[in-house]
């Protein structure tokens, strides 16, 4: 894809301070401040060289220090930190989390705007954005909010403006205070802080030299303009330098049977698996390659379980060989639906590791049966089943030549176990479901971008048309969204869902039409956002 409208380049400088220019324009950037060990910390630069480049460090005491990974691209940077040492624990001597991650000061004139991309509208069914000015941040002083993007314009000399972007990579739903921004205005001067919310670690987490603690990553841009021409500047650099992986930002034209399985069950009274065949679906490959589809996606019911993840000889005896071949034979990819979180109770994964199942309130969470399916646990990503799930998933895609993954259902909330990896027994439950929740996120995100270093060409589709999913600018560094189904339920509207007509469907739009089928679809100003990113 052609790379259009360039920003100029913006260059970072390693001495006293770290510090970017571009245009004439230079910041410095406040160095990481953290408590460890009962101990407030400024972490102060090491100029000595290090061996990696892109990465800088900074001495936080003789036990412990923070390593920058900086990545640089036309007009945007993209850094976050390591903390690393022996014997050190990050603690909250306040009973919160102490962590300012960086900084940086502005004009005191500046206009800020802040931008939501994470707060789900349900009766638009639908994560919006939300540009919200903010005229307060003058006159009251002192402001927080969430963002997770901040944008600041001022009028440097008269026909110029420079507008300053800075945002983090996170994707907790609005209302998860996880990361902030903090303004302090004072002597003419904007002093913008980014800092950690609520629930980023829990007391006593520690890291190490082979274990260290790694922040989200934060990203700074620079534009001589207002916002609109930060905006588009930042469009192009979500969508040609963030993203690990090209494949994630090709605008292909996807196909998934789910239609019909819908259609099935609602308006035919059948099952949702009743034509999850090879028969049907080499019906329906036919029908997708004459109306120019690049992806075929295959939805649930192609497995005999969950977490085992094989494909279900019953409906497919030959594996998917003969449907792989006709994708081959007219250059479609094959994709295929998965719960990333889910596993049958009889699957292998929680028969051998039931400790890696979600807990909430001392019981695993059993999330019934999937999609006709046997009964599921809802597993926890925060525990050593990331791992296992980067190896089951990678060996799914080399085995039957899968290269679109469409995750779907992934549950942000609901884990208070002492026996992960966000808390212990010393820890308070709702300690523990915080760091979850902040965790989470991070771990799909890690999950999506192995999955796409070992499978060239590889899609990851994070369904975000429910509440209560990871939508932010974290998982767009290693995948794609799936942003908009077929509209609204009944519940959203606090309408009576129609059993008998509907049977059971929750769509409120999804009705019968001389035997076709109709969807509600709202269009939403995210996708002006991240077009083509979204589905």
């Amino acid at each position: 894809m052609k790379n259009l409208n360039r920003n100029p380049a913006l260059h970072f400088t390693w001495a006293e301070k770290a510090e970017f220019s571009s245009g004439g324009f230079s910041f410095a950037i406040a160095p990481p401040c953290v408590e460890i060990n009962g101990v407030l910390l400024h972490a102060r630069p090491d100029l000595r060289q290090t061996e990696e480049a892109g990465v800088y460090r900074y001495i936080l005491s003789e036990k412990a220090e923070a390593l920058m990974e900086l990545r640089s691209y036309p007009g945007f940077a993209r850094l976050r930190y390591l903390l690393k040492g022996e014997g050190a624990e990050l603690t909250k001597s306040k009973g919160k989390d102490n962590f300012s991650y960086t900084g940086f000061e502005i004009p005191g004139d500046s206009k800020i705007t802040e931008l939501q991309i994470n707060q789900y509208a349900a009766t638009r069914h639908a994560y919006l954005p939300q540009i919200l000015e903010r005229p307060e941040a003058e006159w009251l002083g002192e402001l927080s909010f969430s963002g997770p993007i901040l944008l600041a314009e001022w009028i440097p000399g008269p026909g110029k403006k420079h507008t300053l972007l800075c945002a983090y990579e996170h994707g907790g739903e609005y209302t998860d205070d996880f990361l902030k921004f903090n303004l302090r205005r004072k002597d003419g001067v904007f002093n913008v802080s980014l800092e950690c919310g609520d629930g980023t670690y829990c007391n006593k987490t520690c890291f190490s030299d082979k274990n260290p603690y790694v922040t989200p990553w934060f990203q700074i841009g620079f534009c001589e303009g207002g916002r609109e021409d930060m905006l588009r500047a930042y469009r192009n650099f979500v969508l040609h330098d963030m993203g690990e992986t090209l494949s994630a930002r090709t605008p292909y034209i996807f196909y998934n049977t789910w239609n019909n399985q819908e259609r099935n069950r609602a308006f035919r009274g059948r099952k949702y698996l009743q034509d999850m065949n090879t028969e049907r679906m080499l019906k329906e490959i036919d029908l997708a390659h004459r109306i120019g589809i690049d992806v075929f996606v295959i939805d649930t019911g192609w497995y005999k379980s969950t977490g085992d993840w094989d494909v279900d000889l019953d409906r497919f005896p030959d594996e998917l060989t003969e449907i792989r071949s006709r994708l081959e034979a007219y250059g479609m990819k094959l994709g295929l639906w998965f719960n990333p979180s889910a596993a049958a109770v009889s699957s292998r994964i929680s028969r051998e590791h039931p400790e890696y199942r979600k807990q909430f309130e001392g019981k695993d969470v059993n999330i019934g049966p999937v999609w006709e399916t046997e009964e599921s646990y809802s597993m926890c990503l925060v525990t050593g089943y990331a791992d296992w799930l980067i190896e089951k998933l990678a060996g799914i895609g080399e085995r039957y030549g899968v290269r679109y993954f469409k995750w779907d259902a992934v549950d942000m909330r609901g884990c208070t176990s002492p026996h992960h990896n966000h808390g212990g027994e010393g820890i308070s439950a709702e300690e523990r479901e915080k760091n979850f929740r902040f965790q989470c996120g991070l771990s799909l995100t890690r999950i999506a971008s192995e999955l796409s270093r070992r499978l060239p060409g590889a899609i990851v589709d994070l369904d975000v048309t429910e509440g209560r999913r990871y939508a932010g600018l974290g998982f767009l560094a290693a995948g794609k969204f799936f942003h908009m189904n077929n509209g609204p339920y009944y519940h959203d509207f606090d309408i009576p869902n129609a059993r008998d007509t509907y049977r059971e469907n929750w769509n409120v739009f999804f009705i019968p039409v001389r035997r076709a089928t109709m969807y509600a679809v709202n269009p939403s100003p995210m996708t002006l956002l991240f077009h083509p990113c979204s589905s």
